[in-house]
């Protein structure tokens, strides 16, 4: 028998120790209550847009974005199931809870360094999310879903984009699938890390997570996460036979493709049946590729130093709330053009709805700022949203430039934001 006679002294050393911050962020309205973005349903569920996408044949692509839904559906603390709708329906012009995921093959309208982006419709008084629309960038990047020859994997980039269909903003650990960074060729986002596991179980709580929760409305979801389980039985996270099936018969089609090709034609049309047909079960925002501050001003068409002067949200016909953001530009440090410049942002709040887009800049009036930006068809984009995004401060040690790639509501954390000195970024701008 041993003796542990410090054994008491660990055990208070480590219930002094202070906890770790939690690393995700759950994204949130835009007002003045800062209110967290969640579904008050159980079940959200998805439409895949008919297009597809143009690298990837249909039943791959099903199949890969039933992995990436099912992924968030079987955390175990977590209430949360998704559930497939029709596979017809084309991009809603107002909220109408289909929220729908499409691939855009040309005429990507937020600059080539963003791959994907997720828009969210939510209502201002509670945070209640009403519908998502996620895009997909065809149009720069070559997709792929298998485990070799890698390109940009769907299944990685969609996954990420689900985390912020039900809320989740960006992540301040690289670890985590909420990394707002992808490098093309890794497919180690389709794998949650503890913080992702963390944040769906904080956001929608379930069993044991109800003594974690904080708020009123999060007790009470924990409450009735407990009583579902207790009704019905059921693990919220379980495949269904339509998304079982489905795998089963591509597997069967790719492995007899080879022997006797004929039979691959009438087998993979058998599964997209079962895909249109079936539910698959659990299973705007973006992620892009990592620019340094140089990079990002080397990669951009033109570089202003100016003032926000106006942040106008309007009701767009894309069916999100876009704003309408001016700047008086008091020089371009590359490219020319206006004195007054017009920005057109994919977000912002108005009484009766709102949107946000994880990881786009939050323009504000008077603000001070250096901007990146890339031509995109004719019109001025924020090169890599957040990324090229440099709000000017003045500090005791003179004005600096505040950057956070991954979005406003990381850098506002202490120490969350890069911090360049003006001088050096206007001298690296106009170099």
């Amino acid at each position: 028998m041993y003796s542990y006679p410090l054994l008491p002294v660990v055990l208070a050393l480590v219930a002094l120790w202070p906890a770790e911050a939690r690393a995700y962020k759950i994204a949130r309205t835009a007002n003045d209550a800062q209110l967290e973005l969640h579904w008050d349903t159980w079940v959200v569920p998805y439409t895949i847009h008919y297009r597809g996408a143009e690298d990837v044949h249909d039943v791959l692509l099903q199949g890969a974005l039933y992995r990436a839904f099912r992924a968030w559906g079987e955390v175990s603390d977590a209430g949360l199931q998704f559930q497939s709708t029709a596979q017809w329906a084309d991009k809603a012009s107002e909220p109408d809870e289909h929220n729908v995921l499409y691939w855009i093959e040309s005429d990507w309208p937020h600059g080539t360094q963003v791959i994907g982006l997720t828009s969210i419709n939510y209502y201002p008084d509670s945070g209640e999310i009403v519908d998502v629309d996620i895009a997909f960038n065809g149009m720069d990047y070559d997709w792929t879903v298998f485990d070799e020859a890698v390109e940009t994997d769907i299944q990685s980039i969609a996954t990420h984009e689900i985390g912020h269909m039900f809320g989740l903003d960006h992540s301040e650990t690289n670890e985590s699938v909420m990394w707002f960074q992808y490098t093309p060729g890794e497919t180690r986002q389709r794998e949650l890390a503890s913080d992702d596991l963390d944040a769906v179980a904080y956001l929608y709580p379930c069993s044991d997570a109800a003594d974690q929760a904080s708020s009123e409305r999060l007790k009470d979801r924990a409450a009735d996460c407990e009583q579902a389980f207790y009704e019905t039985g059921c693990a919220l996270a379980a495949p269904g036979r339509a998304g079982l099936w489905t795998l089963a018969l591509l597997a069967l089609a790719l492995a007899l493709a080879r022997r006797q090709p004929a039979a691959r034609v009438p087998l993979l049309a058998v599964a997209m049946i079962h895909v249109v047909a079936g539910p698959v079960p659990p299973g705007r925002a973006h992620v892009a590729a990592r620019l340094a501050a140089g990079q990002v001003l080397d990669a951009s068409d033109a570089v202003v130093l100016g003032e926000v002067t106006a942040v106008d949200p309007y009701w767009s016909e894309d069916g999100h709330v876009h704003s309408r953001v001016e700047v008086r530009v008091e020089e371009w440090l590359r490219g020319s053009g206006p004195e007054h410049l017009e920005l057109d942002r994919p977000a912002g709040e108005l009484p009766a709805m709102g949107t946000v887009v994880p990881g786009e800049p939050r323009f504000e009036n008077g603000q001070q700022l250096v901007l990146a930006l890339t031509d995109a068809g004719g019109r001025w984009v924020p090169t890599a949203l957040a990324q090229g995004f440099f709000q000017i401060i003045d500090t005791a040690a003179g004005p600096v430039a505040l950057r956070h790639p991954g979005g406003p509501l990381i850098g506002e954390r202490l120490g969350g934001a890069e911090r360049i000195p003006l001088t050096d970024l206007l001298a690296r701008a106009r170099r």
